[in-house]
């Protein structure tokens, strides 16, 4: 698998998240909004949520850009991470 084909679905992914997020396309906005966040517990709910909805999106973006045998491939090095 080349990697532009794995950058290109990253970026993809990370587009495709960032605007699922309710925030914002740009990851600094996203970034600076975080940062105001000062309850600790409002803050870890936010990032679980984002963190789940990110791999989920990046699982189902994989899954739309390769061929079977390159996802089953990214999925197992994904799952040692």
């Amino acid at each position: 698998m080349s990697k532009k084909i794995i950058m290109n679905t990253i970026q993809k992914t990370i587009m495709l998240n960032n605007a699922l997020s309710g925030f914002s396309t740009n990851t600094s906005v996203v970034m600076n909004i975080m940062k105001k966040i000062k309850d600790k517990a409002e803050f870890n709910a936010i990032r679980q949520s984002f963190e789940q909805n990110y791999s989920t999106n990046l699982m189902i973006c994989l899954k739309k850009e390769l061929t079977e045998q390159e996802f089953s491939d990214i999925k197992s090095y994904i799952d040692t991470l």
